[in-house]
C-alpha cells in the first residue's frame, strides 16, 4: 500500500497519478485490486459490493431458540454526496429491489439525483420552468472520471429513476428548515 500523505487529489495532471486517500472516518475497508491503478482502479469494486451485499443479504446468520433459520439481514443503501461512481452503486442497489435513501442536501450524485427527478416531475406538468437535458446537466458542474461521458452520466440518471419508482425504490431525504 502506498502513502499518499492523506492527500485525496482527482486533479493531477496524469490519470495513473489520481489517487483518493483512506477515510479516517471508516473503521474497516475491503481492498478490490484489479491491477488498475491511478483513476482508471475508480469503480473496479461495484461488481463486488454488489454480489458482496447479495451474499449478506440472501443469508441466514445463525437459527434461533427453536432450530429456525435467523431472518436475512435487510439492506439499505444511504447516499451521502458522492460522484459518478455512486449512481453506479444506486443503481445496482435498486436492480436487487433494495430501497436507497438519498440525503438530497449532501450535493453530488445526491443532488444531481434529486434535481433530475424533480425535473422529470415538471416535464410531466408540462411545465415551462422544465429544462433539457443538456441545460440541466450543464447546471450540474460535472467533473468526469475516465471512463465517464455526459451521455452515461445521463443515462444512469434516467435508468436510476425509472427503477426509484418502484416500490422500495428511492426516498429523497430533504433536511428540515431550521426554525427562527
Amino acid at each position: 500500500m502506498h502513502d499518499y500523505g492523506g492527500m485525496t487529489d482527482l486533479k493531477a495532471a496524469r490519470p495513473e497519478d489520481r489517487r483518493v486517500a483512506i477515510d479516517p472516518n471508516h473503521s474497516h475497508f475491503v481492498f478490490v485490486d484489479d491491477g488498475k491503478e491511478g483513476e482508471s482502479a475508480f469503480g473496479c469494486e461495484i461488481d463486488l459490493r454488489a454480489e458482496f451485499e447479495t451474499c449478506i443479504c440472501t443469508t441466514s446468520f445463525g437459527n434461533d431458540d427453536e432450530g429456525h433459520p435467523l431472518p436475512t439481514p435487510p439492506m439499505v443503501l444511504l447516499v451521502v454526496g458522492g460522484g459518478p461512481n455512486t449512481l453506479e452503486n444506486v443503481l445496482a442497489t435498486l436492480k436487487q429491489a433494495r430501497p436507497v435513501v438519498v440525503f438530497v442536501d449532501s450535493g453530488g450524485a445526491a443532488k444531481h439525483m434529486r434535481d433530475w427527478w424533480d425535473n422529470l416531475a415538471l416535464r410531466a406538468k408540462k411545465s415551462p420552468a422544465a429544462k433539457s437535458d443538456d441545460v440541466l446537466l450543464q447546471s450540474f458542474d460535472l467533473v468526469l472520471p475516465a471512463g465517464w461521458t455526459e451521455d452515461k452520466y445521463r443515462d444512469r440518471l434516467r435508468q436510476i429513476c425509472e427503477l426509484g419508482k418502484q416500490p422500495r425504490g428511492c426516498l429523497l431525504y430533504t433536511s428540515p428548515s431550521p426554525r427562527d
